[in-house]
């Protein structure tokens, strides 16, 4: 995961979570228990709507995503059947955001209206 400041605790977070993920598939595997996490792009989802509301946000990261769109509930639904299907994958974290994960998220000052994207989501 790539640093966008200023998501400082969010990024701890979510690496904290990425490696509980490792161990607790190392922990667990014995016991036929799969663990695994999909770390999500961004979703276009009613309780993400307000990061998106204003015009040419979505463009944006449109351009840094390789599959050039955002995602959608139904595109990581299909990804939660998968990995809990009969799998032989265990201590994974998948990155479900069409490529987004290979460019990077946009700054501030490229999306409409500067920092109104970091102001929504805090």
């Amino acid at each position: 995961m790539q640093p966008v400041m200023p998501f400082f605790p969010y990024s701890c977070a979510k690496a904290a979570t990425d490696c509980l993920v490792r161990y607790a598939a190392m922990e667990y595997g014995a016991r036929g228990i799969r663990v695994n996490s999909i770390l999500p792009g961004p979703i276009k989802t009613e309780l993400a709507a307000h990061v998106f509301e204003s015009p040419g946000t979505e463009a944006v990261f449109n351009r840094e995503i390789p599959l050039g769109r955002i995602g959608y509930p139904n595109d990581f639904a299909q990804v939660v059947v998968w990995l809990a299907g009969p799998n032989y994958i265990t201590g994974v974290n998948m990155p479900v955001s069409g490529g987004l994960h290979l460019t990077r998220v946009p700054r501030q000052d490229e999306l409409p209206g500067g920092s109104t994207y970091n102001n929504k989501l805090n």
